[in-house]
């Protein structure tokens, strides 16, 4: 994105080595910003500019290559993960983590799950572009299985 005359704002960088950022800004409009591998083109790391103002994180996808013949990523959305402030002129890097927290929950007649990346993000996982399947099993007091199946999750 580049800078318009008389604009102001700040280059962006961040901290993982392959992805993106959705922000949404004060009237509501969306900006994409990639540091991602498309087809034949390497990936470009260089920083990217936004224009000064508040910005509201609502999403991001974090690459991970570091598998031999297998790509695996994470995707996160929310309505409001975090504000970002980028300030008239310099450098903003932000760092988003790549951990997930799973909860669970069973009361004896449901079941179910949570999967949750940085700043609270509701994710789904992805192993060579297909979300994997998150499967769970119901064990009796004998560790008979009582019931199996897949999760629904992201």
């Amino acid at each position: 994105m580049a800078k318009l005359a008389g604009e102001t704002g700040a280059r962006i960088t961040v901290d993982f080595g392959e992805g993106s950022l959705l922000v949404r800004d004060s009237r509501d409009v969306v900006t994409r910003l990639a540091w991602e591998a498309r087809g034949a083109a390497a990936r470009d790391m260089a920083a990217r500019t936004l224009p000064a103002g508040e910005y509201t994180l609502i999403g991001f996808r974090i690459v991970d290559r570091s598998r031999a013949g297998e790509v695996w990523h994470l995707s996160g959305s929310g309505t409001k993960l975090r504000t970002i402030e980028v300030p008239e002129n310099g450098e903003l890097k932000l760092k988003l983590s790549a951990a997930l927290t799973v909860k669970q929950r069973f009361n004896g007649s449901n079941a179910g799950m949570e999967i949750r990346g940085a700043h609270v993000a509701g994710v789904s996982i992805y192993k060579n572009g297909a979300r994997i399947p998150i499967g769970y099993r119901v064990l009796g007091g004998k560790g008979e299985e009582l019931a199996a199946g897949k999760m629904n999750y992201g």
